[in-house]
This record gives C-alpha cells, structure tokens and sequence, in this order.
C-alpha cells in the first residue's frame, strides 16, 4: 500500500462543510484552501443553496477535478438548511463550518485534528482572524482573536449547569469564541441529532454551538489563528431583513435559557446584558440604510418589533454599556412611534 494510503487510514476523516449562496467572488480562495490543507484526510461537503450567479457551476468545476470535492444542489432554503443538509450528508468523525466568503490556513484541520485526538476532545475552537473590509476599497484591518489561557488548557464542562461551568462558557462566549459555528473542529458523535434551526439567518449558529454545549463536553481554544474571517459591510449580519426582529427573539430566548443569570460573575452577566442589547441596536440601524425598495412604513414596523422584542427589559440594561449611539439608545428606551417616525425621517433625508 503506498505510504500516503496507509497516513490516509491512519488519519479521521473530518468532512469540511461549505454552505454556497451567490458566493462568486470569494467560493475559489475559500476551496482552494481547503484543498491544500496539510491535513491530507478530508472530504469537503458543498452545498449549493440555490445559486443564482455562478457558484454553482464553479462547485461542479471543483467536484469534478477534485476526489475529496462533493456538490449537493438544492433550492433556496437559507443558510441553517444548507449547513444541516452537509452535516447529514457528512462521513468524517470529525466536521468543521467554513462559510463561503471565508478561508483556513493550511494547518488548521491539522493543528485541531492534533488536538483533538490527544485530548480526546469533543470541540476545538481554532484562533481565528477578523479580516474587516473598508468600504474605500483600502487594505483590510486584521484583527487576532486567539486563546490567552494558556497553550493546551483543557476546559472540562461537566456540569452545564454549574456556576463554575456556565462562567466558564460565558467568559469564552464573551472571548469571542462561542457565538459562531465556523472555526471549529466538532467530533460528529459529539454533536449527534443536534442541527441548525431553520428559518433563522441571525445567531443560528450561536443556537447550534449553545444547543451541543448543553450536553457538556471537553473543549480547547487555540493559541494561533488558523480561520480567516472576511467581514464585509454589506453582510448578511449587517444587513436590513425584515424577519430579523424574530430572529434576535429566537437567539435572546436560547441565549436567556442557557445562561443561568443567578449563578453568573456580574462581570458576564453585564457582557449578555451588553451583548444583546447590541442585537437589537445595530439592527436598529440598519433600519436607515438606502436598500431601494423599503416604504418607510416597513422600516417603522421593523423598529416597533425591534423596540418590543420579548428581550427588552434585559437589553435596556445593557444599552448603556453597547456600542451604539445615544440617540438611539434614548429612542429604544422611550419607545415612542412618533419619536421613531421623525427620526426615520431625518436619518434618512441626511443620506
């Protein structure tokens, strides 16, 4: 048997999943990273949600030139779908989420895979890079979001419900390392019958992460970024969607349920308080955007779900620590349709 059939056999499989929408511009470097993995045992799941541009043709093109390559068609379902179609269609021990737009460094399935095997771990959480893009077209800023615990501290989650479990996961989801399903490795018997909430395009992947943590496991977060995050101002997290109000509804409920705010430091309690006053607020201002084709009675009805979101009392809390302007910080806390109304119009007649 040849020697690199016989690493093959030695290695777990990990199935990388890639969920593919309109994604073009970035699909080629995001694959082509992944084929050059130094981890060579892997088989990358595409699935194409319904494309409208050219990925999907670009998936076939690497489905057809690469073995480890497979490509799943189907129609648009949004992004939870995609990713729960790849993890049933997945064959690894190990799997891993790279959205689209995203890249890996080319030791990144190694240095998990590593990792994970001798620590027996049920989650690895690979220190990642925030790749911001200017709106000017200038060089990206990058920002570094690594473990600082110390290289190959173990974190045990044996009783979830713990106060010594729940502000350990709250200190690493305050780190930046919970809220987000890519850059990790999951053992797949870890994860089990848990998927991604359909439906949702805001916080489903904080869901599913939230949802595999509730069974307690053995996690380890990397000390060097192995996961290359491209964020674009027109996103989908910054991006005005209607059926966003519920989506915050749906991760604050999860969010409020996992968390045990009487057992939290103040110091997490206050990050959550902050954190999902931040939902709300920078989704509030993506309410004055210039996307042609919103009247301005759909804007007021977004700020009205938004402003009564089941969450509020929680949020209003946090509002004065978030990162958002005083102006709507007030405006959240007065709730007042007329307020809003003239707001509206003022931010918008600036633009």
């Amino acid at each position: 048997m040849p020697k690199n059939e016989e690493t093959m056999m030695e290695q777990p499989l990990v199935t990388i999943v890639v969920p593919v929408y309109n994604a073009e511009d970035h699909l080629t470097q995001c694959v082509d990273s992944l084929l050059d993995q130094t981890y060579t045992n892997i088989e990358i799941v595409l699935v194409d949600d319904g494309s409208s541009d050219s990925s999907a043709a670009l998936c076939d093109g690497f489905a057809a030139g690469y073995g480890t390559v497979r490509v799943i068609h189907q129609h648009n379902q949004g992004v939870a779908v995609a990713r729960n179609t790849g993890l049933e269609a997945s064959n690894g021990v190990y799997v891993s989420f790279v959205d689209s737009d995203d890249w890996l460094e080319p030791a990144a399935i190694a240095t998990a895979v590593e990792a994970s095997e001798r620590n027996h771990l049920d989650l690895y959480i690979m220190g990642y890079r925030r790749v911001l893009e200017q709106r000017n077209g200038s060089n990206p800023e990058l920002i570094e979001v690594v473990g600082t615990d110390g290289a190959g501290a173990i974190h045990t989650i044996d009783d979830v419900r713990s106060a010594r479990c729940q502000n350990k996961l709250c200190a690493l989801d305050a780190a930046g390392f919970l809220y987000s399903c890519w850059g990790k490795l999951f053992r797949r018997a870890w994860v089990g019958a848990t998927r991604f909430l359909a439906g949702d395009s805001y916080g489903e992947d904080s869901i599913f992460v939230l949802d595999c943590l509730n069974q307690g496991g053995l996690i380890q977060v990397g000390t060097v970024p192995l996961y290359d995050y491209r964020e674009q101002a027109t996103g989908l997290v910054r991006g005005f969607r209607p059926n966003k109000p519920h989506d915050i509804a749906v991760l604050h409920d999860h969010l409020l349920s996992f968390y045990d705010q009487s057992v939290l430091t103040a110091d997490n309690l206050s990050f959550q308080q902050r954190r999902c006053a931040e939902d709300v607020l920078w989704a509030m201002d993506t309410a004055f955007t210039t996307k042609p084709g919103i009247t301005l009675d759909q804007r007021l009805e977004f700020l009205r779900k938004l402003s009564n979101v089941p969450s509020r009392r929680f949020c209003l809390r946090g509002a004065k620590k978030a990162a958002s302007s005083r102006e709507l910080k007030v405006l959240f806390l007065l709730n007042s349709g007329m307020l809003w109304m003239m707001y509206l119009k003022r931010r918008l007649k600036q633009q």
